[in-house]
């Protein structure tokens, strides 16, 4: 969906009007008649957008402003003030009240609809960008892949690089990395309406290769409490803590998996050349697109390429080319999941770890060799 957005104002005329002209795009609106209930519901709802209208009694919009600012867990929230004091100076102290935008009444269906897409655009261009690794099915190497693609975009690119374990109940990428069991993403739950840098920070762990870690909770943990939405509001508060949040999680079609399918930017999805997974990609592939509007970047991935179903031909039947061909190395993978050094510190050299840099750099364009009429999906 585009996105959930609160509306505060103490005027039901303009909040019907400011409904009717956002609804039809798909966003989810949320309503408050004053500040107080808007403050409220900002922390209770965590809105992509808050719309606050200036002239309220008791509390005006610049001071809700100033709050939801002050405010742990909604403060990097966008603002949108919309008011009929359409003064430089009201826009002024709108902005140094910590405004994003500042609109006037009244406003064109056009004029704020162009705001609403520009603002939430450059916010989620600001945070961290979300690759969630999917396999078509389970026994594809998505662990593998996921763990060894946040390796190599910290070394590709030098920038802060958190890797979760999203996978319920059959995450393993604390044996993967070698990183002891302790606290995972499950004991951050009881804190979702106040998460912040410092209460993230008291669970991730961090690797040897600089990659930070937020593992899954373990077997002997009770997860049948656990909000379904959970892990995804986990997920956009990590944005602001890092330039790329990796994923390793569950199939599309797994239960669990269609909230993180709407806060990734980017879906890498894993398969294995063999029937049982081409038969299962072309439902992938819809599930993974349907759940955004826009929908994410979708790249396929082709694990243990050459062990069995041409590449080519795989491409042919999906009517859509490999971002990367990952080669079989089962013996050198093997060894390395068992030592808990991901292959691509252990054998930097491999085929493998080469493909997998090449990978990384497609979402590190200004790594990436510019080449005339490029493509982002890398030929073989």
């Amino acid at each position: 969906m585009p996105g959930k957005i609160l509306l505060i104002d103490d005027d039901p005329d303009s909040v019907r009007l400011l409904s009717l002209m956002l609804s039809p795009e798909g966003y989810q609106i949320v309503t408050a008649r004053n500040g107080q209930e808007g403050l409220r519901l900002a922390v209770q709802e965590r809105p992509d957008l808050i719309i606050i209208d200036v002239m309220m009694p008791d509390m005006d919009g610049f001071e809700v402003c100033r709050r939801v600012r002050q405010t742990v867990g909604i403060s990097d929230t966008p603002i949108l003030m919309l008011s009929a004091r359409a003064r430089v100076d009201d826009k002024i102290e709108g902005l140094r009240a910590g405004a994003t935008d500042y609109l006037a009444k009244p406003a064109s269906r056009k004029d704020l609809l162009a705001r609403v897409e520009a603002i939430l655009q450059t916010h989620r261009e600001q945070g961290a960008k979300v690759i969630a690794v999917m396999g078509v099915r389970p026994g594809v190497g998505t662990t593998t892949v996921a763990a060894n693609l946040a390796i190599a975009l910290h070394a590709t690119s030098s920038k802060r690089v958190i890797v979760v374990d999203a996978r319920l109940p059959f995450g393993d990428l604390d044996l993967l990395l070698n990183i002891p069991a302790g606290r995972s993403w499950a004991d951050l739950v009881p804190y979702l309406n106040e998460l912040d840098s410092d209460v993230l920070n008291t669970v991730l762990a961090t690797h040897a290769s600089g990659v930070q870690v937020l593992l899954a909770p373990g077997p002997q943990e009770d997860t049948d409490g656990i909000p379904e939405n959970a892990l995804a509001t986990i997920v956009t508060r990590l944005r602001s803590m890092a330039d790329y949040v990796v994923l390793d999680a569950s199939p599309p079609d797994w239960e669990g998996s269609a909230p993180l399918l709407e806060v990734a930017d980017i879906i890498a999805l894993v398969l294995t050349p063999d029937l049982p997974s081409l038969s299962l990609t072309p439902l992938a592939l819809d599930l993974a697109r349907a759940k955004r509007t826009p929908p994410p970047e979708v790249y396929l991935v082709l694990n243990r390429a050459g062990s069995g179903l041409a590449a080519s031909a795989i491409e042919t039947q999906l009517q859509q080319k490999f971002a990367v061909q990952l080669p079989e190395e089962e013996e050198a993978a093997t060894v390395a999941a068992n030592r808990g050094i991901p292959l691509i510190m252990s054998r930097p050299n491999s085929s493998l770890s080469r493909e997998m840099r090449n990978f990384a750099k497609i979402f590190a364009p200004a790594l990436r060799e510019a080449k005339p009429g490029g493509t982002r999906f890398l030929g073989r």
